[in-house]
């Protein structure tokens, strides 16, 4: 079994690296987002990181459509919008909204797998303080659950470096 290795990719998202508004939201932004593709391929990146906050079957199916005509792997899967955008992490204080943000990390997981990409757990993670044990149990058994699912799809997890300035859990101080 060969092992390919990637060289270069950058990000696209509504935020961050190559920004869409809207991204994946509007048929406007596919359109955007396949122009994307084409200029990071014609300037050599061999790869696309996406932040995505989505769980759609179609949209996802549609990415999928979009990187194969592109001929860009999918280098890894971002998961901050959750946080940035749906307000889901894994220390929230409501078990529902936790259950959420794990059900759908799971779900980007599988996606992940599918392009053999990695899966960054960032903002999702929570931005709480672990000065409350709540905080710490809550995060420990969302991590072992997407853990779990990533193991059997074979997806590596990233933890995102993020300072003290964005999240007062797991930060780089």
């Amino acid at each position: 079994m060969s092992c390919e290795k990637m060289r270069f990719a950058f990000l696209v998202s509504q935020m961050l690296g190559y920004q869409i508004p809207n991204l994946f939201r509007t048929p406007e932004s596919f359109v955007e987002f396949e122009k994307a593709l084409k200029l990071l391929k014609a300037n050599g990146f061999e790869g696309v990181e996406l932040n995505l906050n989505l769980d759609d079957d179609t949209l996802l199916a549609r990415i999928d459509v979009a990187l194969e005509k592109s001929e860009l792997k999918l280098a890894a899967v971002g998961t901050g919008m959750l946080y940035a955008l749906d307000k889901l992490s894994f220390t929230d204080s409501n078990p529902t909204k936790r259950s959420e943000a794990v059900s759908k990390v799971t779900k980007l997981i599988r996606f992940a797998s599918k392009h053999q990409a990695i899966l960054i757990i960032g903002l999702v993670r929570g931005i709480e303080s672990f000065d409350n044990e709540e905080n710490v149990a809550a995060l420990r058994k969302c991590l072992t659950t997407c853990d779990a699912e990533a193991s059997g799809c074979n997806v590596k997890i990233a933890l995102e470096a993020i300072n003290r300035y964005e999240t007062k859990s797991l930060n780089t101080a």
